[in-house]
């Protein structure tokens, strides 16, 4: 967008250790462009009045809706209080009473295998993944910011690219090797403050950053070491199951009824747009068998390379 000469307001929950993170993100592409950037950063961190009280809300089952809604509060204190900046197509629009019903864009860059996230495994069901851009969800948000009179309109603009697709979309390469280091995949951050590695997102992260060709703009993982990690915390101690349930998914290269019927699983999806998903998850089959065939002794768990999809 920044390239395209656009002007966006960029907005972030603002986690405890996250922060700096996402400060030195916005100073970079400060520096880059010239200026300086609008960001909106929000911390939703509710504590109990009583000190000692065990009924502390401890879970992140919520985060999906507060991401939404600091979107939304954006969009809205930009329609209500911005003056013209940016080029005409900008996030930010006229103090105008006029314009008070223009429908702004509140954009949500997520890949898509991420955003629909089939299970991986039968077990991978329901409230056991995320799924905070999924389709069905994002629908429903929009339909209560409509019938709520809220002039904003969430669009997610790489719905059906991958993240290795994503990452080759960048017209900044240099400027994404600087940044990439500081951005956050793990679904286990909070635990150490390090990416684990191995989780499913840094899986996906790492993927991405293989297909890309430069894996010298990675970061530092705690378990590097993916066939390593596999065989003891997998195999052996039976403590964690992302690289298996990885390795399974995999196994369904070829096969469209079972792919198909996984991606069905994730919840409710436009038809139309079923063989743009399907054609996206098999992409998204390649990256990972060509990361693991690449970077890992894993081969052996892998589909054999000459798999065709069944007609």
């Amino acid at each position: 967008m920044l390239a395209e000469g656009k002007d966006p307001l960029l907005v972030s929950h603002g986690y405890k250790g996250d922060k700096s993170h996402q400060m030195r993100i916005k100073s970079s592409l400060d520096d880059f462009f010239g200026g300086s950037i609008g960001h909106l950063i929000l911390n939703a961190h509710p504590v109990t009045a009583k000190s000692g009280c065990r009924d502390r809300e401890i879970t992140m089952r919520t985060r999906s809706l507060s991401f939404l809604a600091f979107g939304l509060l954006g969009v809205s204190a930009v329609q209500a209080f911005s003056t013209p900046f940016g080029s005409k197509d900008s996030l930010a629009i006229e103090k105008d009473p006029s314009q008070a019903s223009k429908r702004m864009k509140l954009y949500v860059p997520e890949n898509g295998f991420i955003s629909i996230n089939p299970p991986l495994t039968r077990r991978r069901i329901g409230s056991h993944s995320t799924r905070t851009t999924h389709p069905q969800f994002l629908i429903g948000i929009q339909e209560l910011f409509d019938k709520a009179g809220f002039a904003c309109e969430i669009e997610n603009p790489c719905a059906f690219k991958t993240k290795g697709e994503m990452m080759q979309l960048c017209r900044r390469p240099k400027l994404l090797g600087t940044i990439l280091k500081e951005t956050v995949s793990c679904s286990h951050w909070k635990r150490s403050r390090q990416q684990c590695g191995i989780c499913l997102p840094c899986l996906i992260r790492r993927c991405s950053i293989n297909s890309y060709g430069h894996t010298t703009f990675d970061a530092t993982y705690s378990y590097p070491d993916i066939s390593h990690a596999f065989m003891k915390f997998e195999v052996n101690e039976g403590k964690k199951d992302d690289i298996a349930s990885v390795l399974e998914f995999l196994q369904l290269k070829g096969q469209k009824a079972q792919l198909l019927k996984r991606i069905r699983m994730s919840g409710r999806l436009p038809e139309k747009d079923i063989p743009k998903y399907f054609d996206l998850v098999c992409r998204q089959i390649a990256e990972l068998e060509k990361f693991f065939r690449d970077h890992t002794d894993l081969a052996r768990y892998l589909p054999a390379e000459e798999d065709k999809i069944d007609p």
